[in-house]
């Protein structure tokens, strides 16, 4: 889950709900769809001009440096036309509730075909 910042992102926040921070995204808005900065090669760039790296996982480690690298992929006129924002991805340690019903791989057979006349 993306949860956007209200306000300017600080660190160690604790998340709602028990959730657990696992780090940090810049992501871009265009038309309902998200795009990622590790996608769309600023990563490299945002190294070298930003100096700032990411874990394991490809996250930012706070959300000042999300919103440093978010602010300079606005300012570029070689990334995509979309507004990038800081993002924090938290997870939950709890199950999911559905109130839809099982999901199964067995299709049901399609109706016997009616003779044309």
């Amino acid at each position: 889950m993306v949860r956007v910042p209200a306000r300017p992102p600080g660190g160690g926040q604790e998340a709602v709900g028990g959730g657990h921070e696992l780090g940090w995204e810049v992501l871009g808005y265009d038309c309902g769809l998200l795009h990622t900065w590790l996608c769309n090669d600023l990563y490299q760039e945002g190294r070298l001009h930003l100096g700032v790296d990411t874990d394991e996982r490809g996250l930012l480690p706070d959300g000042q440096a999300a919103l440093r690298v978010a602010a300079w992929a606005n300012t570029r006129g070689d990334a995509k036309p979309v507004t990038w924002f800081p993002g924090t991805l938290i997870e939950w340690d709890i199950p999911v509730e559905s109130r839809l019903g099982l999901v199964t791989a067995d299709t049901p057979a399609p109706p016997a075909r009616q003779p044309p006349w």
